[in-house]
């Protein structure tokens, strides 16, 4: 497992509430890294 800053956590948590799939919030997420 890695450790998101406060930064990354806001955008995770904006991206699952904006697609309702985590999967996709995640997928998303690791993209943008």
């Amino acid at each position: 497992m890695f450790q998101l800053s406060e930064e990354g956590k806001a955008y995770v948590k904006s991206e699952i509430s904006r697609y309702e799939s985590k999967q996709s919030a995640i997928i998303r997420c690791l993209y943008r890294a």
